[in-house]
């Protein structure tokens, strides 16, 4: 990666503890506090009718 250009990493928020043991470096970064949204939808997902 750092031929490419890439500096450092940003860890993501749905890995484990043993996941980010293995990936993280000392140039990762890893948000700690702030809104993390669940999902983000083009479309409004109530809005949306299932057919069984």
């Amino acid at each position: 990666m750092k031929k490419a250009g890439i500096n450092g990493t940003t860890i993501s928020l749905e890995l484990n503890s043993q996941e980010i043991r293995e990936i993280c470096t000392p140039a990762s970064e890893m948000v700690v506090y702030g809104y993390a949204p669940m999902m983000i939808s083009a479309g409004c997902v109530k809005k949306v009718h299932r057919t069984l």
